[in-house]
């Protein structure tokens, strides 16, 4: 073969050879992703298989003459008065509680926000009736402008002693007043964007709860102080394994592992082909090249 169309078919097949190595280079790195892939399908299946819950122990419940537990979520922590912050202590949620041993203590703006007066504070409507006179004032003429109006609003100052009423006039006694009061609490959202997420989505709270990305805190009634809780450590707590998503987390595990096998075998038999081509061609590359050598050989010796 001329020398000429040797050379030619060397380079092309060198061309060729280079497309062949990038080709394998893209499919070996598509077989990395995809092993990455795979580990991030395996270690989410391993957490859905070790996936914990928390519950909630309701003390006005019983179940089988035992304990029992409800769900827990946003709306369980906010009614039994629990405060939520960041692990980095910053507040989600901050219930303001204080506690009064005497009900002298409590400050009048409280009261109000509750709905509870007491005789010092107390307006009331005069009672109307058929008006009666004394025997000495039948001879003064009547005159109706000195009646009070039956608008007006007058002072119950008769008793001078405090008595307290809620919003429907009912007496209260200063113990069920301090009952009222100090189961009171008045919630402060800091973060509402993930308040509102933690009610679309009580399991981001919860697992947040059980890998201590955010604390609770809780007055405790003995010691009229605000401690933190560890719902892992917490007798009010029952963390325990969740095994409700094992079904469908196995069957989603199954399905997206053998897409991906599915396809690195595809990609492992291109990647066969293209060794196979690339293989072929360093072989014809050597042949032409002891061609060429051989034609210069035969060249020199003609013109030597």
């Amino acid at each position: 073969m001329a020398m000429g169309p040797l050379l030619h078919m060397t380079v092309l097949n060198k061309r060729r050879m280079k497309d062949i190595e990038f080709r394998m280079g893209l499919i070996n790195d598509e077989r990395i992703n995809l092993a990455m892939k795979s580990d991030k399908v395996s270690e989410k299946y391993q957490d859905a298989l070790n996936k914990q819950t928390v519950k909630f122990l309701d003390l006005g419940l019983q179940h089988n003459g035992g304990q029992a537990y409800i769900n827990l979520n946003l709306n369980v922590l906010r009614e039994n008065k629990y405060s939520i912050r960041k692990v980095d202590g910053s507040p989600v949620i901050l219930q303001k509680e204080q506690r009064y041993s005497d009900v002298s203590e409590v400050p009048k703006e409280l009261l109000d926000k509750i709905g509870i007066t007491n005789s010092n504070n107390r307006s009331v409507q005069p009672q109307w009736g058929i008006p009666s006179f004394s025997i000495d004032l039948l001879d003064t003429p009547f005159d109706p402008k000195k009646l009070p109006d039956k608008n007006d609003v007058v002072k119950d100052n008769d008793d001078k002693s405090d008595k307290y009423f809620d919003s429907t006039g009912q007496e209260l006694s200063a113990e069920e007043v301090l009952l009222q009061v100090n189961n009171y609490s008045e919630e402060i959202v800091y973060d509402e964007d993930l308040v509102k997420a933690f009610e679309k989505n009580p399991d981001l709270l919860i697992q947040g709860l059980i890998n201590g990305d955010y604390i609770l805190e809780h007055l405790d009634e003995e010691e009229n102080k605000i401690k933190q809780i560890s719902v892992s450590s917490n007798s009010s707590f029952l963390v325990e394994h969740d095994s409700s998503g094992d079904v469908v987390a196995e069957a989603e595990y199954d399905s997206e592992i053998r897409k991906i096998d599915q396809k690195d075998n595809e990609l492992e038999l291109e990647l066969q082909k293209l060794n196979t081509e690339h293989s072929a061609l360093e072989t014809q590359e050597e042949q032409n090249k002891k061609l060429i050598e051989n034609d210069i050989n035969i060249s020199f010796k003609t013109f030597g």
